[in-house]
């Protein structure tokens, strides 16, 4: 299969990649790479004020600019050409594609707006292996019904979870693997950050304990 970009995602390319020479250069990444948060907040928001990247791939009903995934690649092959310290695959690549692919419209109402302003870091706590053994990996447990449930747990290794606003958790419950959004400021919702070998991406271990969780689309959906 031949692939090609169009003229108008070459063009994005190449201003995304002028920002990134300004703002991501070698000396920027050491420095980042030494902090305990990972990125720059200043940075962040001039990602979204200036090239609305966060909205990027989110519809326009929900504030965003309604592009697609292969315009979303392009970014991501300049972000790793630049090793951009930011929390940008995991808001975007994770969470928000989470949410846009969950079919639960009261959810990417919530959630997306936010996420495609700049406002909402987010990342996603993913058991390990293929989706076939996800209920027998899931160290997380969800009880409840309706919207709320309180979940129970350990993630091992999520990305940039420290400083996420919003955490989609896959969680056991009764009916099987199940979707959840947890706020990370909520009660019960700890993180202690790991020493990996790839210092430009930060990871820690999420600990949730009677935690409340929103479910996102149905109990076994996961």
């Amino acid at each position: 299969m031949l692939f090609e970009f169009s003229d108008e995602q070459l063009e994005f390319r190449t201003v995304v990649s002028r920002f990134l020479n300004d703002m991501s250069p070698s000396r920027e990444v050491r420095r980042l790479m030494e902090t305990e948060e990972g990125y720059d907040p200043v940075v962040w928001k001039k990602m979204s004020d200036e090239l609305g990247l966060q909205a990027l791939i989110i519809p326009e009903e929900y504030g965003g600019s309604g592009g697609s995934l292969v315009d979303l690649i392009g970014v991501f092959e300049e972000t790793g050409y630049a090793l951009m310290c930011a929390p940008y695959f995991s808001t975007i690549g994770l969470a928000a594609n989470i949410l846009l692919q969950s079919q639960d419209d009261e959810a990417k109402a919530e959630y997306l707006p936010e996420i495609a302003s700049g406002l909402m870091i987010g990342t996603a706590a993913v058991p390990l292996g293929s989706p076939q053994s996800i209920s027998s990996s899931a160290l997380i447990f969800a009880n409840g019904s309706g919207k709320k449930y309180f979940l129970d747990g350990v993630a091992p290794v999520v990305m940039d979870a420290h400083v996420s606003d919003l955490l989609i958790v896959i969680a056991n419950t009764s009916s099987g693997p199940s979707l959840f959004v947890v706020r990370s400021k909520s009660p019960g919702v700890s993180t202690r950050q790991l020493s990996t070998g790839d210092l430009t991406r930060k990871f820690a271990r999420l600990t949730l304990t009677n935690s409340p969780g929103r479910l996102i689309g149905r109990e076994g959906g996961a």
